[in-house]
C-alpha cells in the first residue's frame, strides 16, 4: 500500500490498456489505479506508506461507518455523473476490442 507501488501498478494497468484499448483509454485507466492510493488514504487507518516506510498515512474514517457510507456514495454518484455528458451521453467513448485469432 505504499505511493511507489500504487505509481508502478498504475503504469502497469496503463501498458496493458494502452495494448489492447488505446490510448485515451489506458490514461483513465491508469489514472483510476493510481486514485485508488489518494482513496485508501481517505479512508484507511495510518497505514498507507509513501515508500514502504515512515510516515504512515490515513484519517481511519472506516471507523466511523456512518461517515465512511455518505462519503463512498458521494464519490460513487459525484463520478458517475462527472462521466456523463448534458446530451445523456458518456464523455469517453471506448471502441470495442476486435482480435483475429489465427489457426495454428
Amino acid at each position: 500500500h505504499s505511493l511507489i507501488g500504487t505509481l508502478l501498478w498504475a503504469g502497469i494497468a496503463g501498458f496493458a490498456a494502452r495494448r489492447w484499448l488505446g490510448g485515451a483509454a489506458a490514461w483513465a485507466v491508469a489514472a483510476a489505479v493510481a486514485s485508488h492510493w489518494l482513496l485508501d488514504v481517505i479512508v484507511h487507518r495510518p497505514d498507507m506508506t509513501l515508500w514502504g516506510g515512515e510516515p504512515r498515512l490515513g484519517l481511519g474514517i472506516w471507523n466511523h461507518p456512518a461517515a465512511a457510507l455518505v462519503l463512498e456514495l458521494g464519490l460513487l454518484i459525484g463520478v458517475s455523473a462527472g462521466l456523463l455528458t448534458p446530451e445523456g451521453g458518456a464523455v469517453m467513448q471506448i471502441a470495442p476490442v476486435e482480435r483475429s485469432i489465427r489457426a495454428a
